[in-house]
């Protein structure tokens, strides 16, 4: 049990570092690619590179799917069974990969026209999506390889990969910008990069599967398996899809471009916050399967609540903090004028983040137990929530709006969270809440007084100062969960 623990909290560790260097990358690096491109171009770039990124909308679930079942096979120490699910899901990533780069090379001179690109840039949007579209198709079948290195809980190898790749990207990307190149070369180096990824993981996979041989026959059983829990997760991810990218296809063809800016670099922050986070916490799916297949129960409750505990632990004063110090944050990170106009918009965000949170380790326990249709029912009501509310309320009130939008389809999660506690874990939804939540009550009442009452001070001495109030809070907080007892730091040092 402690080894497993261990290995959990190694994986997550990986997984997390990963991340971090890329988010790092990015954030710092946003005002230069903002200064080079423009706002429109900026707005343009993170359009087109999402269509290489968000290759869920046709993955189909599949990519968790076979997380789980390689997971489960590897424990039983079935070998057939998990050559079989990979060369099925890789026959099926291809050809959702052809079909998705199919539709993009069709639609390109109407996505344009839908996205509101301005004439100049017409000629430079269309080669970025032409070139999108060979990088949805790498991508489809690197996301099959990563996801089967992640079954076998080799979470150091995907980290350590994603460590470089970022950072050369991000490193010849300024690169490109600062000898005079611009978008279109900027959308080819990361389609490049796309490549490159996808080779490393296929090396490293046959080495670690000497037995596996890459084949586009498979059993039908498998496949039958295989798809009948990832369609349920492919519901779910539709929700993810909006407000991950198509919330930005919205706001551009009402808004414009340039107030996809407006919005994407607020979200940024939130988006690379609790990506962190979540790819700490994804861990836990292919753990839960292999919990689930050893028949650990009591491990599998003791995973949900303490997981779900020391996840808020980190993501509430995170959160809290950039919901009342979004001003000063902006500033500092982008400028007076862009923090002006984009203050409300991280403050509304960083709500709806902080409630989104808190769904990640149930759903990645969930779906590792094989309930994917549960997660699938729930991710209905907010995907209805989204379709309603995105555009009507972007349409009224802008990109405040947006916000808004996103804050009020984030609470059937917490609907499901309970949901969960009660029917999967068999743990009373009162005594979760107050085991997870209990801390952090009041500190999330101060934070709504604080903000309503505008006490905070202004101009150029209360920005540092603001940081500086901000950087004591959050170290007090963590004290004090600390010295409560709240956060038993000392309990996961031991496990490293």
């Amino acid at each position: 049990m402690r080894l497993m623990a261990r290995k959990v909290m190694r994986n997550g560790l990986f997984n997390a570092a990963g991340w971090l260097v890329a988010v790092t990358l990015s954030i710092v690096s946003t005002p230069y690619f903002v200064s080079k491109l423009t706002a429109e171009g900026y707005g343009l770039y993170v359009l087109m590179t999402g269509i290489v990124g968000y290759y869920n909308l046709l993955d189909l679930g599949l990519g968790q799917a076979v997380i789980k079942f390689v997971a489960q096979h590897w424990t039983k120490d079935e070998t057939d069974e998990v050559n079989a699910s990979i060369n099925a899901t890789l026959t099926v990533q291809l050809t959702l990969g052809i079909v998705g780069s199919s539709v993009v090379l069709v639609m390109s001179d109407t996505l344009i026209t839908l996205l509101n690109v301005p004439l100049t840039l017409h000629g430079e949007a269309l080669a970025g999506l032409y070139l999108c579209a060979g990088g949805f198709l790498i991508t489809m079948v690197t996301s099959t390889f990563a996801s089967v290195l992640n079954g076998l809980q080799r979470y150091d190898i995907t980290a350590k990969t994603n460590i470089i790749s970022n950072t050369a990207l991000i490193t010849v990307s300024a690169g490109a910008l600062f000898v005079g190149y611009g978008l279109r070369e900027l959308v080819a180096v990361t389609v490049a990069f796309a490549l490159v990824t996808g080779g490393v993981y296929f090396v490293v996979l046959k080495r670690l599967l000497p037995t596996w041989t890459p084949s586009l026959s498979f059993a039908r059983a498998i496949l039958t398996r295989l798809v009948s829990f990832s369609g349920f997760v492919f519901v779910a991810q539709l929700s993810n899809f909006v407000s991950s990218y198509l919330v930005r296809v919205m706001i551009s063809m009402i808004l414009g471009p340039a107030a996809v800016t407006l919005y994407v670099i607020p979200s940024k922050l939130t988006s690379a916050f609790g990506g962190l986070l979540s790819s700490g916490f994804s861990v836990l799916l292919p753990a839960a399967s292999a919990l689930h297949a050893s028949e650990e129960k009591e491990m599998i409750q003791r995973g949900f609540v303490e997981g779900s505990r020391l996840f808020a632990s980190i993501s509430v004063p995170v959160l809290l903090l950039l919901f009342v110090f979004a001003s000063p944050v902006l500033d500092v990170w982008m400028g007076r004028e862009f923090a002006d106009k984009a203050t409300t918009v991280l403050r509304i965000i960083s709500l709806a983040s902080l409630i989104g949170s808190l769904t990640t380790v149930p759903n990645m326990m969930t779906l590792g137990l094989g309930h994917s249709r549960i997660i699938a029912y729930f991710s209905i009501a907010t995907l209805i929530s989204y379709l309603i509310s995105l555009p009507l309320l972007t349409w009224l009130f802008g990109v405040n709006g947006t916000a808004w939008a996103m804050l009020l389809s984030s609470f059937p999660g917490v609907v499901l969270i309970l949901f969960e506690a009660k029917r999967i874990f068999k743990v009373e939804p009162h005594k979760y809440a107050r085991s997870v939540l209990g801390f952090h009550v009041i500190p999330f009442v101060l934070a709504i007084i604080v903000v309503l009452s505008a006490i905070l001070p202004i101009g150029e001495a209360g920005i540092f100062m603001n940081l500086a109030i901000c950087s004591i809070c959050y170290a007090a907080y963590f004290v004090l969960m600390i010295s409560t007892k709240w956060l038993p730091i000392q309990k996961y040092v031991r496990l490293q």
